[in-house]
């Protein structure tokens, strides 16, 4: 709709992180029934705090200024990568992603609390999902037969393991998504760093 944006609350990742999933993508496309995914571009992964989907241009301001309440007072914490999964079940894979290691994953919850709490304030809704971390690195096209499905969790397994990789966690990002047909279009309209108190 006209005057609204499309929004989202992330974590971005490093550059090291984006390379060993750019390998594992690049790995995986190699093989067959990759062709039945919809892979992400690596320049495009992150962490999806809080998804706030169609929101008035009007409350961006409001929002970015939730985003820093929340992220003042951090220290910055390191996430690794973990392993490979899929939504909603390994059976019938939608979205292929990789986890994170429990390391850091507490202060990660916290930062997805503080920032969902701060953004109840502006969105007058609660994110009433559980907090599932992980990042997105292909979809399943619709339509697949029952022999790709089993072609793809074929995949999934020949896929493993996921490079080793970690990255500093010292910001939340509130991104803007545009839908195209190539794909969705992200734009970091306000970075929240993290500002640890002396």
């Amino acid at each position: 709709m006209k005057g609204e944006l499309r929004l989202f609350v992330a974590v971005e990742l490093g550059q090291e992180a984006r390379e060993a999933l750019r390998q594992l993508v690049a790995r995986a496309q190699s093989r067959q029934a990759a062709e039945c995914i919809r892979w992400v571009d690596p320049d495009k992964m992150h962490i999806t705090l809080r998804f706030l989907g169609q929101v008035k241009e009007g409350l961006v301001p409001g929002i970015a200024s939730a985003l820093h309440a929340a992220c003042a007072g951090r220290q910055p914490f390191e996430l690794r990568l973990g392993g490979l999964g899929s939504f909603p079940s390994e059976a019938a894979p939608r979205v292929i992603w990789v986890g994170l290691a429990p390391e850091g994953m507490a202060e990660l919850e916290s930062l997805q609390k503080a920032v969902n709490e701060a953004l109840h304030k502006i969105m007058g809704t609660p994110e009433d999902r559980e907090f599932r971390p992980h990042i997105t690195v292909g979809r399943v096209r619709d339509k697949v037969s029952q022999k790709e499905r089993q072609a793809i969790r074929s995949l999934l397994a020949a896929m493993a393991p996921v490079p080793r990789a970690s990255f500093v966690v010292d910001a939340a990002s509130l991104m803007r998504s545009t839908l195209l047909p190539t794909g969705p279009q992200y734009e970091c309209l306000y970075q929240a760093r993290f500002c640890p108190e002396r």
